[in-house]
């Protein structure tokens, strides 16, 4: 539905630009990766100021954020510009690509081919379209929900998991079985994932900003539906089968499973919180403030305003959460 690789959404052909059905905060505004950067610069100096000083962006999509990133470094921290290098990951790559630069690669890969590097790792939704197992407790038992054809209509069907490992991460991240009827989205992605985080880097950090929460919220009895989506046309969509192809299907995270499989690779928590706490910490007030500073129009003053408060506002991309290992 997603990587199809003719009629998949993020694969169809269509520019990455066009699609319409979310926004995410490197769109929302510029000062995402201005902070994002700040960030950086603190990992930079952790990490003795190593030139180069890697930033690998995995599922860098349009190139949004490193173009908020990079143009900000370079007038705020011209060291830390020439030091560092950002590669931007994806399994596609817009029509707008960069060739190869002193400061920029794209690399098209759905994996991490690296080895030694030094810096960070940096996801912004990420980990939300991976592809994920759906189960559901039923007789106080775990099935898997498959996908079974009716016809010429696809419909859910539930049987017996297709691998123990479901029931598996299930106890690891929530110590307790789901309540019955209730089902949830197990990503079995997350481990191979950090395996190849941990074996690109020979020391430094993963940021990863995503939708999600830990396990006992996650699977708190009144999800009792998951947390799968679609995204048409901006309107939620319960129904994965519905206009597939065309729709985004999304997933929230479970940063617990994020955290424990992080420690079986050398990985070690360094913080966790919300997008809004994670960004008022590093200073987005200063700016706002500075816009009343700056020689714009009352309206393209207020526009910006609007922006930045909808990074941090706590019931739109403010709840995001913020990982770092």
């Amino acid at each position: 539905a997603l990587y199809h690789p003719t009629e998949g959404y993020y694969s169809s052909g269509a520019p990455l630009e066009a699609h319409q059905d979310f926004y995410t905060s490197p769109g929302s505004h510029p000062a995402f990766g201005a902070l994002i950067a700040l960030q950086l610069e603190q990992m930079w100096h952790l990490l003795g100021m190593p030139s180069p000083f890697w930033i690998v962006e995995q599922g860098a999509g349009s190139g949004l954020l490193s173009q908020g990133v990079m143009s900000f470094l370079q007038s705020y921290s011209p060291d830390f510009y020439q030091a560092a290098t950002y590669v931007l990951v994806d399994r596609t790559a817009p029509s707008t690509a960069k060739n190869k630069t002193d400061t920029y690669c794209w690399v098209r890969s759905s994996t991490l081919p690296f080895s030694n590097l030094r810096g960070c790792i940096l996801c912004n939704e990420l980990l939300d379209s991976f592809p994920v197992h759906r189960v559901v407790a039923k007789g106080g038992r775990l099935q898997e929900i498959y996908v079974g054809l009716e016809g010429d209509r696809l419909v859910e069907v539930t049987d017996e998991p297709s691998t123990p490992m479901l029931s598996q991460r299930l106890e690891e991240s929530r110590r307790a079985g789901l309540a019955e009827g209730q089902q949830a989205e197990i990503n079995l992605g997350i481990e191979p994932w950090l395996k190849e985080a941990s074996n690109a880097l020979s020391a430094g950090f993963l940021l990863n900003v995503d939708y999600g929460d830990l396990a006992p919220a996650l699977y708190a009895p009144h999800r009792r539906l998951g947390t799968l989506l679609g995204y048409y046309r901006h309107t939620e969509s319960y129904d994965p089968f519905a206009h597939l192809g065309y729709q985004d299907l999304t997933a929230h995270v479970d940063f617990t499973a994020v955290i424990n499989a992080g420690r079986k690779h050398h990985f070690k928590e360094a913080g966790f919180t919300t997008q809004r706490d994670f960004l008022l910490n590093l200073g987005i007030r200063g700016f706002i403030a500075a816009l009343g500073k700056l020689d714009i129009s009352q309206p393209v003053s207020d526009a910006n305003r609007f922006a930045m408060m909808e990074l941090i506002n706590p019931e739109g991309l403010g709840k995001f959460k913020v990982l770092a290992l």
